[in-house]
């Protein structure tokens, strides 16, 4: 069975298909996620990404100057530096903003 990456990519029931119909030596290619789909999956809004995925930029709009920037982002004498693995295990590490919102609101608001 020949499916075509693009039917596959973000089409749950086309991996599905293509796994149940595979045949026996035949591979099926799925890419990896991206940082920003790994914090999109777990809840996280864009903005937030954005000030993980580009500290230096955000910082800059903030007002901090280019010295005062790599002071921050230093850590004993080595300059830090985002990395895309870094942030797919600190999603992987996190729980889904949404599911903790609703888990709260059963919580503190108490049954009619």
């Amino acid at each position: 069975m020949k499916t075509k990456k693009s039917a596959i990519n973000g089409n749950k029931e086309a991996i599905l298909n293509a796994v149940k119909n595979k045949r026996s030596r035949e591979n099926i290619l799925l890419r990896h996620m991206t940082s920003r789909e790994y914090l999109r999956f777990m809840g996280v809004d864009d903005k937030y990404i954005d000030r993980m995925t580009k500290p230096r930029e955000e910082l800059t709009r903030i007002g901090y100057t280019h010295d005062e920037i790599d002071k921050l982002m230093t850590v004993d004498g080595k300059q830090v530096k985002v990395r895309d693995n870094d942030l797919c295990k600190q999603a992987g590490n996190s729980i889904v903003v949404d599911v903790l919102y609703h888990v709260f609101k059963q919580l503190l608001i108490p049954n009619r």
